[in-house]
């Protein structure tokens, strides 16, 4: 079977959107988000999608069947916020592995199911890591990611999605704790980088330069794609990701602003798709929301 990063080097692949894009059609109420475990829990957990990899994981993997009966590539867990630092703001800080690992098993199966349904059109799984609220050091960062990447790894997903960062200095941190727990498995994975923008920020600090310094610094790590993520203006971040194109030495990730709130399908991105299919680095199409 080929790896995600051989695939890139002959072809484009789709990124499925996130969980929340398909999820709140079903117009889940707080008793889906408890069910019996959470009954009595004293937080309000409603909203957070992560939870139901543990509580209602019948409607995570339709979700995630959904996607990859759209044909997509790269199936993403439902993980996204699951780590320490919101999971103890909700009373949950003792199930980040549990929850990841939840998550990252049932997008396999989906993948592995369409995998074997179509031998020539392998699907892969990305375990989805996102930022937190404020600026961690490295130590902090460890306490926070660990049992995510833990369990996302227990969970056999073939690599990673950083999205959400808007700090280098976070990235570094997250990067180098994922690097050391690699390191200890003798294991390489792919992974790709998405950064958070704002029209009031002049530079996207993912350069070259990083980069060169990621791939001598983190051995473990195999960085596949770069891009940019805009939670309001969609043209900026075309323009961003235009930018990235033209100077970045890596392959090119188009992620669609979290503005485009609609259901997932192969339609919606025919507009970023005429603007960047020309280009050989833009090797992954994907779609964002909110």
């Amino acid at each position: 079977m080929k790896t995600i990063a051989e695939r890139l080097n002959s072809e484009k692949l789709i990124l499925a959107g996130t969980f929340g894009n398909l999820a709140q059609k079903y117009n889940l109420r707080k008793f889906d988000y408890h069910k019996s475990r959470f009954q009595n829990h004293t937080k309000d957990l409603t909203g957070f999608y992560e939870v139901l990899n543990i509580v209602y994981p019948e409607i995570v993997k339709e979700v995630f069947e959904k996607y990859a009966k759209l044909g997509i590539d790269l199936l993403r867990t439902n993980t996204v916020r699951a780590n320490e630092h919101y999971l103890r703001n909700l009373d949950l800080s003792l199930l980040s592995y549990e929850i990841n690992l939840a998550s990252a098993k049932l997008a396999r199966e989906i993948a592995t199911k369409y995998s074997l349904i179509n031998k020539s059109k392998v699907r892969y799984v990305l375990g989805e890591i996102g930022s937190i609220d404020k600026e961690i050091t490295y130590d902090e960062a460890s306490e926070i990611y660990t049992q995510q990447f833990k369990g996302l790894l227990a969970g056999k997903v073939d690599g990673f999605l950083f999205t959400g960062f808007i700090r280098e200095s976070d990235l570094t941190n997250v990067l180098r704790g994922l690097n050391e727990i690699l390191n200890k498995r003798r294991k390489t994975l792919p992974v790709i980088l998405v950064q958070q923008i704002e029209k009031e920020m002049s530079d996207i600090f993912i350069t070259n330069k990083l980069l060169e310094f990621y791939k001598n610094e983190f051995q473990y790590i195999d960085i596949i794609a770069i891009g940019v993520s805009e939670e309001l203006d969609s043209s900026y971040q075309f323009t961003a990701t235009q930018n990235l194109v033209d100077t970045i030495n890596s392959p090119v990730i188009l992620y669609p602003s979290f503005q485009e709130n609609v259901e997932f399908s192969l339609s919606s991105l025919t507009s970023s798709i005429d603007i960047f299919i020309q280009y050989d680095k833009v090797k992954i199409f994907g779609a964002g929301d909110n």
